[in-house]
C-alpha cells in the first residue's frame, strides 16, 4: 500500500521522557526503541514533548559559548538578559530525536502550562535565569517562556519535525476560556500552535466554540462528543428564545460539604421545562431578573454564592446557591437559547479552513479494555475524515496508564485493546487506499449503517454518539478486508 498516513496519532503518556528518561544511557535508549517500535506500529506518530523542563534544561548548553546554562545561571546570571536571551543547544537529546526519526515519530507536540502558575519559578525561571531575578507571571516571565518554547521549536525543526502543535492544559470548563486565550497568545509568539482537549459543554455549545476558534488550531473532540461538534459545524440551524419560570421544590445538596446549595431537574422528561439538554444552545438563570454566576464543573463541596452550576456536560439538573437567603426567598426564570433544526438556517459554526479537527479517548486504566474498543479509533479517525486521533494512554509515568509494557531486558508485553489499535491502523490505511482509488462510496459500502463494520449510533450516559458497533467481531472485520482487497484486485471496478 502506498505509504501516506491517512491520518496522524498521538499515544498520551505524560511526556516523551517518560520512554527514555531525562538523563540518555545506553540502556535507556535501548529501551525508548522497543517502545518506539511499538508505538509506530499501532500507527503513532507524534513525539509528546510534555516535559519537566528542569530535567530537560539541566543538559541544554548555551550555543556559542558550549557552557551549561543552569551553570552560569548560578555563577553569573548577569550574563542571562532577560530582554535579550542567547540561543540554546539542545543536543543532548540528539540519540533520542533520531530514534524517533528512524520510527517515522516526526509530529512533535508540547505542552505549556498557564504562564501565571507559580510553578514556573522554581522549575524554569530561578534555575534558567538565575534565582529570583524574574518573577513568575511578570511580564519579563512571559517573553522568557516564549524564548524558551522558540528555542525549543529551532531545536526540533532543525531535526525534521514538523506539526509544532502546543496544547495548553487538558478538558477546560467555559470559564477557563479566557485563561486558555492568554496562554494561547504566548504559545503563538513562540511559533507554536494552541490546542486543547475539548469535551464537555464546549464541544457542545456554538457561543464557546466560536470564543476559543481564534485561539485553537487543533479541536481534539471526546470521542463521545465529537458529533455534537460536527452537528454544529455541519447541519443548519435557527436559534430562537424561551423563557420559562422556574417554581418547584428545591433539593438541598451538601455532597462534599456544599453550603446554601440547591439541585432542581430542569431538562429532560420529568422536568420544569421538558427540553432535551441537547437542544440547549445556552442559558441563564435569573434570580429576581438578574442572572446568576455560571460556572462548569461539579457543585461537590460548593461554597460560592450567587451561582448556577452546570457540571461538565448540560445534563438534566443545574445546582445553584442564591446570592443570599433561600430559594423561597426569590423569584427565578430560566432564559434559553435553543437551536432547531431548520433547512433555511445556518450552520452555528464554521472553524478555520487550516484547523485540525480530532477526536481522542481511551478512559482511565485503558489497559482493561478489550479489543473493539480500541479498534473503533483508528476506524472512525477514518470514517470522518479526521486528522488524527489522542489514545489514552500508551505507556504513561502512572503505571495503570499503559497499554503496553517492557521489562529490564527490553521485552515488550502487549494487552488486547493495544492490538486493537494496531490492526485498526492497518486496516485504516488499507481502506483509506480504497478511498483514493475507488471513491467514498466504496468506504461507506464497508463501514455503514448496511457494511459488515457497522457504524451506527450508541449511547454512553447523556452521550449519543456514531462507533463501529461490533468492532469486537472478527468475523465482521475479516469480511470487511476480503471485500475491500477484492474491490481493489478488480480492474476498471468503480
Amino acid at each position: 500500500m502506498p505509504q501516506q498516513r491517512p491520518f496522524h496519532v498521538r499515544g498520551y503518556s505524560g511526556g516523551f521522557p517518560v520512554w527514555s528518561g531525562y538523563d540518555l544511557t545506553d540502556a535507556s535508549l535501548a529501551r525508548l526503541e522497543t517502545l518506539l517500535a511499538a508505538f509506530a506500529e499501532m500507527g503513532g506518530d507524534v513525539l509528546d514533548w510534555t516535559v519537566a523542563w528542569g530535567r530537560v534544561l539541566a543538559h541544554v548548553k548555551l550555543r556559542d559559548s558550549g557552557e551549561f546554562l543552569f551553570e552560569v545561571a548560578k555563577s553569573q546570571p548577569e550574563r542571562l538578559d532577560p530582554a535579550r536571551l542567547p540561543a540554546l543547544d539542545f543536543s543532548y537529546y540528539d540519540p533520542a530525536m533520531a530514534l524517533a526519526r528512524k520510527h517515522g515519530v516526526t509530529r512533535i507536540e508540547t505542552h505549556m502550562e498557564d504562564p501565571l502558575v507559580t510553578r514556573w519559578q522554581w522549575s524554569f525561571l530561578d534555575p534558567a535565569l538565575g534565582k529570583g531575578r524574574v518573577t513568575a507571571g511578570s511580564p519579563e516571565a512571559a517573553r522568557a517562556l516564549v524564548w524558551l518554547y522558540q528555542e525549543s521549536r529551532k531545536y526540533f525543526e532543525s531535526h525534521g519535525f514538523t506539526g509544532f502543535f502546543c496544547k495548553i492544559s487538558d478538558e477546560i470548563a467555559p470559564e477557563e476560556i479566557p485563561r486558555h486565550i492568554a496562554t494561547a497568545q504566548l504559545v503563538r509568539e513562540a511559533g507554536w500552535r494552541p490546542f486543547t482537549t475539548i469535551t464537555g459543554l464546549i464541544a457542545r455549545t456554538a457561543g464557546l466554540i466560536e470564543a476559543m476558534d481564534p485561539h485553537c488550531d487543533e479541536w481534539q473532540l471526546a470521542f463521545s462528543l465529537k458529533d455534537d461538534f460536527l452537528r454544529l459545524r455541519e447541519e443548519r440551524y435557527q436559534l430562537v428564545e424561551q423563557r420559562v419560570a422556574v417554581a418547584g421544590n428545591w433539593g438541598v445538596y451538601t455532597n462534599g460539604g456544599a453550603k446554601e446549595t440547591y439541585a432542581q431537574r430542569f431538562l429532560g422528561e420529568q422536568s420544569v421545562t421538558g427540553l432535551a439538554p441537547e437542544a440547549v444552545e445556552s442559558f441563564e438563570l435569573l434570580e429576581d431578573g438578574r442572572p446568576l454566576g455560571h460556572r462548569g464543573g461539579s457543585a461537590w463541596g460548593n461554597a460560592e454564592r450567587g451561582v448556577v452550576i452546570s457540571g461538565g456536560s448540560l445534563r438534566s439538573h443545574l445546582w445553584m446557591s442564591p446570592a443570599s437567603g433561600t430559594p423561597q426567598d426569590h423569584r427565578y426564570e430560566l432564559l434559553l437559547r435553543l437551536r432547531q433544526a431548520d433547512p433555511t438556517g445556518e450552520p452555528l459554526v464554521a472553524v478555520d479552513p487550516s484547523d485540525e479537527v480530532w477526536c481522542y479517548g481511551g478512559g482511565s486504566s485503558p489497559f482493561r479494555a478489550n479489543y473493539g474498543n480500541g479498534y473503533v479509533y483508528p476506524l472512525m479517525t477514518l470514517y470522518h475524515g479526521f486528522q488524527g486521533f489522542g489514545q489514552w494512554a500508551f505507556y504513561h509515568w502512572n503505571a495503570s496508564e499503559r497499554v503496553v509494557w517492557v521489562d529490564d531486558t527490553n521485552q515488550l508485553t502487549i494487552s488486547p485493546v493495544y492490538c486493537g489499535y494496531r490492526d485498526g491502523w492497518h486496516d485504516a490505511r488499507l481502506y483509506h487506499h480504497l478511498r483514493q482509488q475507488r471513491g467514498e462510496a466504496a468506504l461507506r459500502e464497508l463501514a455503514g449503517p448496511t457494511g459488515p463494520l457497522r457504524v451506527d449510533w450508541t449511547s454512553q450516559e447523556v452521550y449519543r454518539f456514531l462507533t463501529v458497533t461490533n468492532a469486537g467481531d472478527p468475523v465482521a472485520i475479516n469480511e470487511a478486508r476480503r471485500r475491500a482487497l477484492e474491490r481493489l484486485a478488480t480492474p476498471g471496478a468503480p
